[in-house]
């Protein structure tokens, strides 16, 4: 999956992946 180019995530977003079957990934936008 490849966003557009102006697409940005901002801290705090949450980034959730779910495969069927197998379960699902969820991840949290930090700043670094």
């Amino acid at each position: 999956v490849v966003p557009p180019g102006e697409f940005t995530l901002q801290a705090g977003d949450v980034v959730q992946i779910e495969i069927e079957g197998i379960g699902t990934l969820v991840n949290i936008v930090k700043v670094v």
